[in-house]
């Protein structure tokens, strides 16, 4: 049997007969991580190498933080490059029209918010997941 996770709760009995039978052997449990809250329990679990889980979800919000900068970077980069591909098209529209147009017509903040929002989902579902981890933690 692999252990996945150590998790602590307390059992009022309504008859008042529970057996409580030890298992002769310590189980392996460094590197599992725990959810235990009562301090002696936890002091024995992390004896035996048990991780808390806050430690794993800060480390996760950390690194979460890292990657959603990064993503966000990537993602205002293509779309600069989607905004001044735009711009070049209107003006390759404005410069073979054969209508009389004074101007070519310039990209509104509507426009760009819909020519580029697809571009920061991944960031914003990373920002979701880290913000999950960072309030989970505490």
């Amino acid at each position: 049997m692999k252990i996945k996770a150590l998790l602590s709760t307390t059992v009022l009995p309504m008859d008042g007969t529970y057996t409580i039978t030890r298992l002769g052997i310590t189980p392996d449990v460094s590197g599992i991580q725990h959810y235990i809250g009562h301090p002696y329990t936890k002091s024995i679990l992390e004896s035996l190498d048990a991780i808390p889980s806050d430690t794993i979800l800060t480390g996760l919000g950390v690194m979460g933080l890292v990657t959603t900068v990064s993503m966000a970077i990537r993602a205002t980069l293509r779309a600069l490059d989607l905004i001044t591909e735009e711009k070049q098209n209107r003006r390759d529209e404005y410069l073979n029209s054969k209508v009389e147009v004074i101007y070519p017509k310039e990209l509104t903040k509507k426009d760009i918010i819909l020519l580029t929002w697809k571009e920061y989902i991944p960031a914003a579902i990373t920002a979701l997941l880290t913000i999950g981890c960072i309030v989970g933690a505490t």
